[in-house]
């Protein structure tokens, strides 16, 4: 009588046991229901209202460009439905210390950017709002969902890149006009990128790399990854420009299109944090010189291209140009005579003026302005921030 109690409290039990078998991930201890997805968002720096932004300008950039550049007026933030690329490491118990963990937590697996947003934020002081737009980045397959490790003390570090590709093998990579190679070796750390240049300006990519975060350890419910990201590339525009005179005696410029020589169309990214936690770019391997084209309809600068940094130790710019004169007869204008397909060629690493470029440098925009008057030219570059952190400068904006 006394022994079915004890045998029904037995099987009670094993099914007990057996219901908690089933519900636990990882160690055995941690329930399905306690299991936190790492999620991401990519935020920016809201930037003033710019003239491209107020009659937008077709033009800014290529379609092909207009899907890809955050040039500061097409794209203010990574555009919706486009992806970086994460790369994940697990520190374990370790804090994390350069070329030694290994992208074996996510290694360039895609993140959708969704619709940007603005939010308003305590700045550093935490009083002051400030407004910035945040994109929320959403795994492209449920099945790819990673999650926080529960074990307390436990880290995780990432670092994303801008936009994400398939990474080409290297017998493939002498047929492609542009691509992003990823390279993350065991216990390399946060890796290098192998990146060419189209030659193009319409079928150029942005290329951007975020900040590394590190040392993170399971957040509360609700709070993301934080990336930052940031230009590796400089951006690069020429323009003509008319002088007084040429104005006054009625000249208009016409069919600008302009090109590029002797410059550097492939290297390695070295993504680098400094001495005080900046992220910084080194490009090494700079291999192939190309010839890189872009035609403007207008004398606005209305297309930039995305260069690889690099010294101009052999870049040369060659400007072709067209100048006509206009009259207006019974209320119409027509085109009275002109001068068409003029060429002005200069070394770019030899520039005089105000602001000598020798190099070009990531982040950085740098635009050759040549003003043309009715006895000859001049020729200016000048250089402007493409941006500080996540903060975009208009790249149509060339004042």
């Amino acid at each position: 009588m006394r022994r079915q109690p004890i045998a029904l409290l037995l099987v009670l039990a094993a099914l007990l046991f057996t219901a908690c078998s089933q519900d636990t991930v990882f160690d055995g201890t941690t329930s399905q229901s306690e299991r936190l997805p790492v999620t991401f968002g990519y935020y920016a720096a809201r930037t003033a209202t710019t003239r491209a932004t107020e009659g937008q300008q077709d033009g800014v950039a290529t379609r092909a460009q207009k899907e890809t550049v955050v040039d500061g007026s097409t794209n203010r933030t990574i555009p919706e439905g486009q992806s970086v690329g994460i790369f994940g490491f697990y520190q374990g118990q370790d804090k994390w210390t350069p070329k030694t963990f290994t992208a074996d937590f996510m290694y360039n697996q895609p993140l959708v950017a969704g619709e940007a947003t603005d939010v308003t934020e305590k700045g550093a002081d935490g009083k002051t709002d400030t407004t910035v737009v945040r994109c929320a980045l959403s795994y492209d397959n449920d099945a790819n969902q990673k999650y926080w490790p529960n074990t307390p003390g436990d880290k995780l570090a990432f670092i994303a890149y801008y936009p994400w590709m398939e990474a080409p093998a290297d017998d493939k990579l002498a047929t492609l006009d542009t691509y992003i190679q990823p390279r993350f070796t065991k216990g390399g750390g946060i890796g290098a990128f192998r990146f060419k240049v189209a030659a193009n300006s319409k079928d150029q990519l942005d290329f951007m790399v975020s900040d590394s975060i590190v040392d993170q350890t399971k957040p509360k419910v609700g709070d993301r990854v934080r990336l930052t990201f940031h230009h590796a590339l400089a951006a690069v525009t020429a323009s003509v420009t008319s002088a007084q005179d040429l104005i006054d005696a009625g000249g208009k410029i016409a069919n600008v299109r302009f090109e590029m020589t002797g410059v550097r169309s492939q290297g390695t990214c070295h993504p680098t944090v400094d001495s005080k936690g900046r992220m910084t770019f080194v490009w090494d391997g700079l291999t192939t010189d190309a010839t890189f084209t872009a035609d403007n309809t207008t004398e606005a600068v209305e297309r930039a291209l995305v260069m690889i940094p690099q010294p101009l130790t052999t870049a040369k710019l060659t400007i072709k140009y067209d100048i006509e004169f206009h009259e207006t007869v019974n209320g119409e204008d027509y085109v009275s005579y002109s001068y068409r397909n003029n060429v002005a060629t200069f070394d770019l690493g030899k520039t005089s003026g105000t602001t000598a470029v020798a190099a070009w440098r990531p982040g950085l925009r740098y635009n050759y302005n040549v003003i043309v008057n009715l006895t000859g030219i001049n020729f200016t570059p000048s250089v402007r921030q493409w941006t500080t952190g996540t903060m975009e400068t208009d790249l149509n904006e060339n004042k």
